[in-house]
């Protein structure tokens, strides 16, 4: 078994924004042409992800920023599982259910922002077996207050609106079992690059810079 000490994590610039619909399977709606940063974080080998997911969204966080989520399983344990950390953690949020016609569960989402780094570990190992049938899982981080933009940070898997993120440090893209995408028009490359570096100082895992060949 490779050792964590063996592990590295991947850095590389995105420098086609179109390659971002194929990848995750949403799309910047921005008509200004504003300049938009894609990072891709890649851990390797993949059994540090459970560790370095969580530390490379905390490390990016400044004073005064959330990580806000918007959560959805169809698993009724998780949901209620959920419900129940936040309102034990005194978190605020909102919760929505959705029915189907029998009356059974149909799924279920989670909508906050917390600074609690033990949250946001929570948040990935409750929704970690979840994840394989429902894609990227999102965060925005930003000092701002979202509770009225639930609606688009709802959407973020099919359409980040350039509105949304001119108003967060950034947006974050998660999957299970590889990266972690950060898209953003506030942060440089070298802003990332040292968030990166303290994650993986912290587990223990070698920063490697990677070249896109996509340019």
């Amino acid at each position: 078994m490779q050792k964590v000490s063996d592990s590295s994590l991947y850095v590389k610039v995105n420098r086609n924004l179109m390659g971002l619909s194929k990848k995750l399977g949403t799309k910047v709606d921005s008509e200004r042409g504003k300049p938009v940063l894609w990072m891709t974080l890649t851990p390797v080998p993949s059994s540090v992800i459970s560790s370095i997911h969580p530390r490379l969204v905390m490390s990016l966080l400044r004073g005064g920023d959330k990580v806000w989520f918007d959560t959805f399983t169809d698993t009724l344990r998780i949901h209620i599982d959920m419900l129940h950390y936040l309102g034990s953690r005194g978190i605020k949020f909102q919760g929505f259910v959705r029915y189907k016609k029998n009356g059974d569960f149909d799924g279920g989402s989670v909508f906050g922002g917390t600074d609690d780094a033990e949250t946001i570990q929570t948040i990935f190992k409750l929704y970690g077996l979840d994840w394989v049938g429902h894609g990227h899982f999102y965060f925005c981080i930003t000092q701002k207050d979202l509770w009225s933009r639930r609606s688009e940070v709802e959407k973020l898997g099919s359409v980040i609106h350039i509105n949304l993120l001119d108003d967060v440090r950034c947006v974050l893209a998660t999957y299970y079992d590889h990266s972690v995408e950060i898209i953003t028009t506030k942060l440089e490359p070298g802003d990332i690059e040292t968030a990166a570096k303290d994650a993986a100082i912290s587990l223990g895992l070698k920063i490697e810079l990677e070249e896109d060949s996509n340019g």
